[in-house]
């Protein structure tokens, strides 16, 4: 109601843990959680992983809660789980998730956008610059 100002600590026990809900690919370590709200109220959680110091990279990988409920019976495997692969640098180009495979994604567009506004405020730093030391 006030746009996240403000939050209420839960008395929860943690929802991901190594081993636990995201699998064995997260033996090692898990977090860097990330929860996004989705269409009907539910949530996604979006986290890293490792399964072990020998073996593979780090792993991103998504639980839901389709009723949006916090606890940790709650969520589900969500989506298919991207490491650091050639399916993870399609993945930056391309949506890894499911439930989007039937979209026609344009992930192309929003990139040359900040490219171009990077860019342009680039130019009119370095003009402002050379301006301001007699340069132009």
């Amino acid at each position: 109601a006030d746009g996240g100002r403000s939050w209420e600590r839960l008395d929860l026990p943690p929802l991901l843990e190594p081993g636990g809900a995201g699998g064995d690919w997260t033996a090692q370590v898990v977090g860097t959680p990330y929860a996004v709200a989705l269409p009907g109220g539910g949530l996604r959680l979006f986290f890293c992983g490792k399964p072990s110091a020998e073996r593979g990279g780090m792993c991103i990988g998504a639980l839901d809660s389709p009723a949006g409920r916090l606890e940790a019976d709650a969520w589900l495997p969500a989506g298919k789980r991207v490491s650091g692969s050639a399916s993870y640098l399609k993945g930056m180009v391309e949506s890894p998730l499911e439930f989007r495979s039937g979209e026609a994604l344009d992930n192309l567009t929003p990139n040359l956008k900040l490219l171009g506004g990077a860019a342009a405020v680039s130019a009119a730093l370095v003009g402002g610059f050379l301006a301001a030391n007699g340069v132009l």
